[in-house]
């Protein structure tokens, strides 16, 4: 059978290729004119022709025609879908869409048709619009709200018609019996709308909103904000109730109370704001139905008393409400069978007022009433916005300055009731004066209907909100928010919470799922205060990312609260986030064991009971449910950050790519060291970047030359609303070039805390730190634990770490930072065998100081390694070569390689073992860990090294030190444990299996980004196999140095990053910086000169081994990879460039540094002329004809490539360096002259198109 998805997409672009067709038939061109209709189309053309105009006077002649083709498109399907469930649910009494070889292939009902007008075979489609419209007509007496004479009521041309029930017969029957089919039809239909919607990345308005996020939510979840709010509702009124044992509330059956006085169940009302298809109204029936049975009810009367008096829908888009109407009715029909005309309360706000229209009726009949006069100009007034903002719009306030108007007016005889029973009586005048209006009289019936809905409140609340960022809204859109919820305005969900409490009555419930980033983010911080102080939070399921909306992997939760004052009951919490997110199931299954644990008593591992005002204490109020009192402590008993450091945001350039470089980029006497005394243009600068602690990601650089004049400039022409004060965006100048600590804003695996040395600017996405009293290295210590890490999660946990989470750090004093030391006796114990290469041990004690000192030391010493880093001497190879030759050994180059591989892990784990002291003393510090107790005694104690938590650790603790121990372990289990704490110890023959396995798979280049990961460097492997086995790196390092095999993909990344150092020396001692992959320039290849170097360092003669481990002869990898893997380590800003020409012939090597128009020239005339004259010298004497058509080819290649050289010499291209890699490459990659693609084609475009 046909799929649902590909087949709905399909109908949708049959319906709407067919409708422009019949609008040409009637005249209605695409460009707005009106011609004379097709023959036999007049009384068409009649009929559609208002309704189009009218909607031109809103929405313009394109767009009006567009909607009547859109909107016709989804009432034919959706009539036809209406009649396709029907039948397969027997509801109706003869078949008109499912065909059968019965009947001759066609539905019952034509076959009857063409029985009694056989003339009828001869037509288009056999007479099947007439079939269908008698039969809309018979329904709509049953369902006015779908068959009746709608607006966009008009069936396509016969043989779309056909056609689109073919396609509907094509899904697999057993689909038409589901509850959800309706739902899924909606989802898929819309699609299109989704797609392009993201492709344009346009701003999003009032007439694609709902198309942004247009999830369908799954059955499970209706079911529990359902049954946790109307089921909960009910049972605080029936609390013995057998339905108990269906609606899954978790609530043990013997805490039930009576918490309401019971009231008829036709007064309980319930209010989708966002209905979409109706499948929370859809379960809400299912469980009214059974209350009502329960209670007594005359089992025919009950859909009907549901649908009249409990359930209530809005939408801004038109064709869900109709799909939740046409759905509810399937409902009813289904479970009492019998045909009744039901009353519906959905609504859509899909509609438009017309100034012209005069309600003068209306107005006569309450001339004497200026309240209800004004009342009506009310309505009129903001039901005008209704189109745009839905369910958003809230006319309660004015309403309630009208109400205090009529009290004052007629104290005597004024009721809430009687004003109450006035506003509707008016709504109901005016669709009734304005019925007979084929114009408008729809739109205003409908708009009357959205108004009822607006004055009213309800018991419960239910929502799956739209969600869309301000970001991402056009500022009309944003403004709107802004002015009407201010607190709320950062997404439309949050709007909607808001919006929903405003609809639920005093005492009723709201349900919701929604995005989980007002959990934690700052801008949603008067949302969460919200929350907390004005409702009671009831039943909360934090899903997290992803196992929710199928493939789309959204954050979200479910938030029940109760629209009454805090009480001191506590809310249930499900945290539901670390269950498998690529489907539903695992967290399904998991809320429904927990829902379960509760209801029979038990503890659940993932429920959490916690009373809101408990959020109250940390700064923000985050809704961090999971920690433990004991870490909730630490933000009342310590001070924040922002008492003893300034915390500062950064810079924006306003232009990245215009003002900031990589240090490579430029020359290097034009960077500064001290900007206060070399005033030089360029400074360096703190950008963030990947996950890496202690120092490091400084390879930027920033135009500051004159104090930063020409980005100050470009702010001030870019942001004209700033009047001139740049310092909106070139923020906290006064902290520049000052020793610091600076963090990365952005970064998946937590949060990371580096140094920053004086003479540094820095960015927003690097926003750093300055410690009032005290050094940054102390800081730096506390900052950078897995402590302050597991803080900041609960502070922020999202991958944006903002300057205000970092400023409500818990921070101990600074005068007690050095109060925590251990003795150089116990480092030298954990060091053991590295001990002699630390410095540490020769110290008076190990402070927080000393160690971070030393750990930004070490980080320097690995960073010395690595040619793109700022404070490079050595790469790998070249330095394992000259230490054997100091040494007086052997020189080779697997001896080297194992120098440097040993020397490497040995500084990584003297670095693990100073984190964990450093975590250790933090913990001391912050009083979580017991005085005399050391974290290696609380790792071995608690079973951890046995791979889980065991309870009997406590009992070898004080009550106190009980519960010092239990927060210790909190954070670990959260951060994970320090390596660096794990016991020394003698592996067993498997354990060096293991090791010596994942030792010889590692790269050295990884790019990972895990652990201590930089681009292009890795300095993880040491960890990873402590680790691994759970043992210390001290360990690890001990048996490394046993192992004589070679990990050789990392011999391969370094001998690659031996050799882009070697040829960078080599380019920048050439007198041009233009050097031949060949010898056909009569100059010294590159190759050789690379071998020549070999030769100084002792392997000029072996250099075979050396390309027997990189896999490759040196020719062939210059030739091939070099530029590539060069372009990769210098993160796509290679400062060796390989020009070739397009077949690959002629290659070479130039240096962005000495690249210029001079330089363009000396390479077209001197060395491409060096190699024309080889191959015609060696063309000439050449007498094979193969060869010399060879040598021809070369030559006209030869010739293509100086042609492209020259259209770059017409002197629009003038590179400097200053220019930067980017900007000088990007047009010799637009004329396919570069051995690899550099930049992406974005913004090599971009590049292009620069005028700086």
């Amino acid at each position: 059978m046909a799929d649902l998805e590909k087949t709905i997409i399909q109908i949708r672009e049959t319906l709407e290729k067919s409708y422009p067709l019949l609008l040409k038939q009637c005249g209605i061109t695409e460009n707005g004119d009106y011609r004379e209709p097709t023959t036999g189309f007049e009384d068409l053309r009649n009929q559609i022709l208002p309704i189009i105009q009218a909607d031109e006077k809103q929405l313009g002649a394109k767009e009006a025609r567009n909607k009547f083709v859109q909107e016709a498109s989804f009432t034919t399907l959706n009539r036809l879908v209406g009649l396709k469930v029907m039948e397969a649910r027997e509801l109706i009494e003869r078949t008109y869409v499912t065909k059968s070889i019965d009947t001759g292939g066609k539905s019952e009902a034509h076959y009857l048709y063409l029985s009694r007008n056989p003339q009828a075979n001869s037509e288009p489609g056999q007479g099947i619009n007439t079939v269908l419209r008698e039969v809309f007509q018979t329904l709509s007496q049953e369902l006015p709200q779908l068959y009746n004479g709608s607006r966009y009521g008009f069936l396509p041309r016969p043989s779309e018609t056909v056609a689109v029930i073919d396609l509907i017969n094509s899904i697999d029957p057993d689909e038409w019996l589901k509850d959800d089919i309706i739902g899924w039809i909606y989802q898929y239909y819309n699609i299109a709308e989704r797609r392009l919607l993201k492709d344009s990345k346009a701003k999003i308005d009032q007439s694609n909103v709902h198309y942004q996020s247009q999830q369908y939510t799954p059955s499970w979840v209706v079911k529990h904000i359902v049954d946790n709010t109307l089921g909960r509702y009910y049972l605080e009124m029936y609390p013995d109730s057998p339905l108990y044992d269906e609606i899954e509330i978790p609530i043990q059956k013997e805490n039930l109370r009576k918490e309401r006085e019971p009231k008829k169940l036709e007064e309980i009302k319930i209010l989708d704001p966002a209905c979409g298809s109706g499948n929370f109204l859809l379960y809400s029936f299912e469980l009214l139905q059974k209350m009502y049975l329960e209670r007594g009810y005359d089992p025919g009367e009950i859909s009907s008393l549901i649908l009249k008096h409990n359930l209530f829908g809005i939408d801004l888009d038109d064709r869900a409400a109709q799909l939740t109407i046409l759905s509810l009715y399937l409902k009813a029909r289904t479970l009492d069978r019998h045909k009744n005309r039901y009353t519906m309360n959905v609504v859509s706000a899909d509609f438009h007022l017309s100034d012209s229209l005069e309600l003068t009726a209306v107005r006569n009949k309450y001339r004497n009433d200026t309240t209800v006069q004004d009342f009506i100009d009310l309505i009129w007034s903001q039901l005008k916005d209704a189109s745009a903002i839905g369910s958003l719009l809230d006319i309660t306030g004015e309403l309630e300055r009208l109400k205090e108007k009529r009290k004052k007016s007629d104290v005597m005889f004024f009721s809430e009731e009687a004003w109450s029973e006035t506003e509707i009586n008016v709504l109901e005048d005016i669709k009734g004066a304005v019925s007979s209006n084929r114009e408008y009289g729809e739109y205003i019936e409908q708009g009357m209907n959205f108004a009822e809905l607006l004055i009213q409140k309800y018991d419960v609340v239910i929502a799956n909100p739209p969600y869309l960022d301000s970001s991402d809204m056009t500022d009309e859109y944003k403004k709107f928010l802004k002015d009407r919820f201010k607190g709320f305005e950062k997404n439309l969900y949050a709007a909607f919470i808001k919006r929903c409490a405003d609809f639920a009555d005093e005492g009723g419930y709201v349900g919701m799922i929604t995005p989980q980033t007002y959990m934690f983010i700052s801008s949603y911080e008067e949302t969460r205060k919200w929350i907390l102080n004005k409702n009671q939070l009831v039943d909360f399921a934090h899903f997290g990312l992803g196992g929710v909306f199928g493939e789309a992997l959204v954050d979200t939760a479910v938030i029940v609260l109760e629209k009454a004052p805090p009480n001191s009951d506590d809310c249930l919490f499900f945290n539901l986030v670390k269950f498998e997110r690529g489907n539903a199931k695992p967290k399904r299954e998991a809320l429904r064991e927990g829902v379960e644990a509760i209801r029979n008593g038990k503890e659940c591992p993932y429920v959490h009971l916690l009373n809101q005002t408990e959020f109250k204490k940390i700064p923000g109020y985050p809704f961090v449910y999971w920690i433990s009192d004991r870490i909730r402590e630490l933000f009342r008993k310590y001070k924040p950050l922002k008492k003893f450091a300034n915390v500062a945001a950064g810079s924006q350039t306003s232009d990245n790519d215009r003002f900031l470089r990589f240090w490579w980029e430029v020359g290097q006497e034009d960077i500064s060291l001290d900007y206060r005394t070399d005033r030089k243009k360029w400074v360096p600068y703190a950008k963030g970047g990947p996950y890496n602690k202690w120092y490091g990601n400084l390879w930027w650089i920033v135009n500051w030359e004159n104090d930063g004049k020409e980005i100050k400039d470009y702010v001030v022409k870019t942001y004209p609303y700033l009047n001139g004060n740049y310092e909106y965006v070139v923020k906290n100048e006064s902290y520049y070039f000052r020793e610091g600590l600076t963090y990365s804003f952005v970064s998946s695996f937590g949060f990371s805390c580096r140094y920053m040395p004086k003479n540094c600017i820095f960015d927003v996405g690097g926003s750093s730190m300055f410690p009032i009293s005290g050094n940054p290295q102390e800081f730096s210590g506390i900052i950078t634990s897995k402590l302050i890490s597991f803080v900041m999660r609960i502070l922020n946990p999202t991958v944006n770490y903002q300057v205000g989470d970092l400023k409500n750090i818990p921070t101990a004093h600074p005068s007690s930072l050095g109060s925590k030391a251990i003795s150089p006796d116990e480092i030298q114990s954990l060091l053991g065998s590295l001990s002699p290469h630390s410095p540490l041990p020769t110290l008076d004690s190990i402070t927080l100081s000393s160690l971070a000192q030393d750990c930004i030391e070490i980080k320097k010493e690995l960073y010395s390694f690595h040619v793109m880093e700022r404070d490079f001497k050595h790469d790998p190879l070249s330095w394992g070569l000259k230490g054997l030759s100091e040494e007086g050994g052997l020189v080779n180059v697997k001896s080297a390689l194992r120098k440097f591989f040993l020397h490497k892990a040995e500084l990584e784990a003297r670095l693990l073992i100073n984190e964990a002291v450093n975590d250790e003393l933090v913990l001391k510090l912050y009083e979580l860990l017991p005085e005399g107790t050391t974290l290696r005694e609380v790792i071995s104690l608690s079973g951890l090294l046995n791979g889980g938590r065991t309870q009997e650790a406590s009992s070898n603790l004080s009550p106190q030190a009980s519960n010092l121990y239990a927060a210790v372990l909190e954070v670990l289990e959260s951060e994970g444990i320090p390596v660096g704490a794990y016991p020394p110890r003698d592996l067993n023959e498997d354990e060096r299996k293991t090791l010596k396995k994942l030792y010889l798979k590692h790269r050295h280049d990884r790019g990972s980004g895990k652990s201590e990961a930089i681009t292009g460097m890795e300095f993880g492997i040491v960890e990873e196999l402590a680790g691994t086995l759970k043992v210390s790196p001290v360990t690890v390092v001990e048996e490394l140095s046993k192992i004589d095999s070679l990990p050789s993909e990392a011999v391969k990344d370094v001998i690659s990053e031996h050799i882009q150092a070697l040829t960078i020396e080599i380019m920048r001692e050439d007198n041009d910086g233009i050097l031949s992959l060949s010898t056909d320039t009569g100059e010294t290849s590159i190759a050789t000169r690379i071998i020549e170097r070999w030769r100084a360092l002792g392997i000029g003669d072996t250099y075979n081994e050396l390309e027997n481990l990189l896999g490759k002869k040196l020719d062939d990898y210059l030739l091939k990879d070099f530029f590539k893997d060069h372009s990769k380590r210098f993160m796509s800003r290679p400062i060796i460039w390989q020009l070739t020409s397009d077949k690959g012939s002629v290659n070479f090597l130039v240096l962005h540094h000495s690249w210029s128009y001079d330089k363009m020239l000396l390479l077209r005339s001197k060395y491409l002329g060096d190699v024309k004259r080889t191959l015609e010298n060696t063309l000439a004497t050449e007498i094979n004809e193969k060869n010399r058509e060879k040598l021809m080819e070369k030559l006209a290649e030869l010739e293509r490539f100086s042609n492209a050289l020259n259209e770059l010499l017409d002197g629009s291209y003038l590179p400097e360096v200053d220019g930067g890699v980017a900007k000088n490459i990007a047009p010799l990659q637009k004329r396919g002259l570069l051995k690899f693609d550099v930049l992406s084609k974005k913004l090599m475009d971009k590049m292009l198109k620069v005028e700086w």
